[in-house]
């Protein structure tokens, strides 16, 4: 019978000790997120697009989510210092997101709301696979991994085309569906509803590359089904992080 090694009473963490591990890093994310997004707007708002300032300025918090949110998270000891360091850029961009639904018609709280929960589904599967391994230096090079797959995944109508044209034409539509849910692009830009005149796939760009909205039908998908994806994915990243800390905490020693 194998010894069964209790987890060590070093390991138990007060909140002091949490935040003196975390002051400066949550304080960098916090004031870098304040700094990028808060630009962001200034500048889509002194330089105003042909789709307005709101969409514009989401798609660069989305994007500064998706990259800034690993990269925080890997520099923590523990994963409960990654959390920290990580959640602190998604609930500043959540105080932003009330902020522009309370100065921009285009935004409602209700929006604000869903663009923040998808934000959160996001990051935090995002820190869960970045912390797939204790090692530091292997943490940053799993989050650059992350950050990549992140942004194959958000240009999906690019990429995506023969993987839609490979199915019997009556499926191609839930298909498109699918690929519509799984992007939080998608997701980020369809919750903003009073008086935003964004078709996506009407942008030149975006209707000479995919069929998305060209050949296939793209209607707008429930923000909560991006939701329930990430947050899938986040459960089953969370019970393989478990099952793998339970066994290395309780590890059998002797034969």
């Amino acid at each position: 019978m194998g010894i069964i090694v209790p987890p060590s009473a070093e390991q138990s963490d007060t909140l002091r000790e949490l935040s003196h591990r975390n002051a400066k890093a949550a304080l960098l994310a916090a004031v870098s997120t304040i700094v990028v997004e808060g630009g962001a707007y200034i500048i889509y708002r002194t330089f105003s697009s042909a789709v307005g300032e709101v969409i514009p300025t989401l798609l660069i918090w989305l994007l500064w989510v998706i990259i800034a949110t690993p990269i925080f998270s890997a520099s923590g000891e523990r994963f409960i210092d990654g959390l920290v360091r990580g959640g602190i850029i998604i609930d500043t961009t959540g105080v932003f997101l009330i902020i522009l639904a309370i100065i921009r018609q285009e935004m409602t709280i209700l929006g604000a709301i869903e663009i923040y929960l998808i934000f959160c589904s996001v990051g935090l599967v995002e820190i869960l696979l970045t912390w797939f391994s204790s090692d530091v230096r292997r943490r940053f090079t799993i989050s650059a991994a992350v950050i990549l797959a992140m942004v194959i995944i958000s240009a999906s109508p690019f990429w995506t085309n023969g993987i839609i044209q490979s199915f019997h034409p009556n499926q191609r539509d839930k298909v498109a569906t699918i690929i519509r849910a799984a992007n939080p692009v998608f997701a980020t830009v369809d919750c903003p509803t009073d008086g935003v005149d964004f078709v996506w796939n009407e942008r030149p760009i975006l209707y000479e590359y995919t069929i998305l909205g060209r050949d296939i039908p793209s209607r707008p998908v429930p923000w909560y089904m991006t939701v329930a994806i990430f947050a899938a994915l986040g459960v089953i990243a969370g019970v393989i992080l478990s099952w793998r800390a339970w066994r290395e905490t309780y590890r059998p020693l002797g034969g």
